[in-house]
């Protein structure tokens, strides 16, 4: 299934390997789950203002510990950050 139209910024996975991170010039965000053979198949999308090209997962909870499934970290040339997750929370 096609996700991305445009030009593709940034692909990161999370430490596990089971979640990716896609993000494009024209602010769409892709979410993607990963299986033990490293297909993706999409879990949710994003469309913010601007090209995205910075993303990183927040590992570690406020308490230290570390997440299952943790949120992400997403910004790009409109200078916002946004905090999502893959349940359409962003």
């Amino acid at each position: 299934r096609e996700v991305h139209r445009d030009e593709i910024l940034c692909i990161i996975f999370n430490a596990q390997g089971t979640r990716c991170i896609t993000t494009d010039k024209s602010g769409l965000i892709g979410v993607w789950k990963a299986d033990d053979k490293g297909r993706l198949t999409p879990m949710c999308q994003y469309r913010k203002q601007g090209a995205l090209d910075k993303v990183a997962f927040r590992t570690r909870t406020l308490q230290g510990t570390h997440h299952d499934n943790p949120p992400f970290f997403v910004g790009g040339e409109s200078g916002q950050i946004y905090l999502a997750d893959d349940f359409g929370l962003c």
